[in-house]
């Protein structure tokens, strides 16, 4: 075996050990990964306070209300809609972050979609029906009537902060947009925990 100049032969002992070590990080990552990837239910209580200020500097760093991602030429064409029928609207993300928070903290819901308009027009109006349920019952929405999908893909951002006397437990996060029919429904959850 020919190595580079300075490079010493490792023992397999020792290559073992590296082999351990590499292992015992690689777990680790894991777990890291999974508090900040996805706000695991499972995450050791030593990790929450890593997975919350990961999720809080992710919050900050997005803007409540729409934001431009692609704009309606680029769409036109990833989506082909001259193909399809218009208008076109395609929920692509929908997502609550953190999903496992504590009463003040803020929560964030991400929404990502696409829109094809039908020619001539320059949006889709109707009403955006946010809610928040716990065991079935809503304890908060929010109804904007005359709310326009504008063409193109948008990212929305909404930001709510759990009230301090929020129970412990799961919520449902609902999302709808409405026309003469429905044009996208989707709904997530997120656990409060104590303190």
């Amino acid at each position: 075996m020919i190595l580079p100049k300075g490079r010493l032969t490792m023992r397999p002992e020792m290559l073992r050990t590296r082999q351990r070590v590499g292992l015992a990080r690689a777990r680790l990552a894991g777990v890291f990964a999974c508090a900040l990837l996805t706000g695991c239910a499972s995450l050791p209580e030593v990790l929450q306070p890593v997975s919350s200020l990961f999720w809080n500097m992710v919050n900050k760093a997005r803007n409540p209300g729409p934001e431009l991602l692609d704009n309606p030429q680029k769409v036109a064409a990833d989506f082909e809609c001259a193909n399809r029928p218009q208008p076109w609207v395609l929920l692509e993300t929908h997502q609550l972050l953190p999903a496992r928070l504590q009463a003040n903290d803020e929560i964030n819901e991400h929404l990502v979609y696409v829109l094809c308009p039908a020619r001539g027009q320059a949006g889709v109006r109707g009403t955006l029906t946010r809610r928040v349920l716990s065991r079935g019952t809503v304890i908060w929405s929010d109804v904007t009537r005359d709310y326009e999908l504008q063409p193109g893909r948008w990212s929305v951002n909404l930001f709510l902060t759990i009230p301090g006397k929020a129970e412990a437990g799961s919520y449902e996060f609902e999302v709808a947009f409405e026309t003469n029919k429905v044009i996208f429904r989707d709904s997530k959850s997120f656990t409060v925990v104590r303190r």
